[in-house]
Order: structure tokens, then sequence, then C-alpha cells
């Protein structure tokens, strides 16, 4: 009846096309190297994109000017953010460092976080940790853009990062 060579395959009105265990193992082959390239495709097309990514968003070079601050600098500007020094009518200097803010904002999360565990607050969805980050990063945010478009609607030559470092 049917030999192991060749078996008919019936397309229908009357076509047949022979099919055999070499054209089997040639399909196969081909669609493994088929499957092969194009994992190797995608694999070069995700390298390049990871390689694009981390330099971009690796490079923290950019971030270096506003985190580059000495330590007396710092302790500065915290005890005239406490006792503000008399205005003497020239005009302020606004410094653009986030140092400090994000120190501010960092201090507030552990301040938050010890209330909370101090008064047994229990949180639903989440964890006490990432509600007082959110919190803390969202107010700092939240107030940022705020005072920074009422800034722009007054019409004054601000920036986003001075809006940012502003004692709040």
């Amino acid at each position: 009846m049917y030999s192991e060579d060749e078996v008919t395959l019936d397309l229908g009105e009357g076509f047949s096309e022979p099919s055999t265990k070499q054209q089997q193992q040639s399909e196969g082959l081909l669609t493994t190297e088929l499957q092969s390239q194009i994992a190797g495709q995608m694999f070069q097309m995700g390298t390049s994109k990871a390689k694009e990514a981390f330099s971009f968003y690796g490079r923290i070079d950019i971030l270096r000017p506003y985190f580059d601050v000495e330590p007396s600098q710092v302790q500065k500007r915290l005890i005239t953010a406490l006792i503000p020094e008399k205005l003497t009518g020239s005009p302020q200097i606004i410094v653009s460092e986030l140092y400090g803010p994000l120190m501010v904002v960092l201090t507030l999360i552990a301040v938050m976080l010890a209330g909370m565990k101090a008064t047994g607050q229990t949180v639903q969805e989440g964890t006490l940790m990432g509600t007082a980050i959110g919190t803390c990063f969202g107010y700092w945010l939240g107030a940022s853009c705020f005072f920074f478009a009422l800034a722009y609607f007054c019409d004054t030559k601000i920036t986003p990062i001075e809006v940012g470092n502003s004692r709040e």
C-alpha cells in the first residue's frame, strides 16, 4: 500500500503532491534555520536597543553639576533656611543644585515612616515605605510643578531646577 519513502497528499481537485522524508527533513531544517536567524536578529536588535538606552540613561555626568556641593555649603543653607538672613536689598543668589532638596525629601520620608510605624498605621495595598516615598516625592514634584506654573504665568525667568531647589 504505502511505502515509507513516499506519501501522497491529496489537496483537492485531483492535485496531489508527493512528499518524501527527505523533503520533510529539509523543510524541518529550513524552519530551524529560519527560527535561528529570527532569534539572532531579535537578539541583535535587543542588544542594540539596550546599549542605546544605557548610553542615554547611564550617563551620570548629566546630573553631576546638580549634586556637586560642598558639605559646608549644605550646612550653611540649612542654617539660613531655619534662621533667615536680613534682606539687604541686593538680589538673591539662586543656586541650582538638588543635593539639599533631595536630602530634605529623604529625611521627610524617614520621619514619615517612623511616625507611621509609631502610630500603628497599616496600608491595605503596598507597603509603608512605598506610601512614604510616594507621598514625599509626590509632594515635591507636585509643589514644584505648581510653583513653576505660577512662575510661568507671572512671566518670571526661572528654570524647573531652580523651582525644584526652592525651600517650600
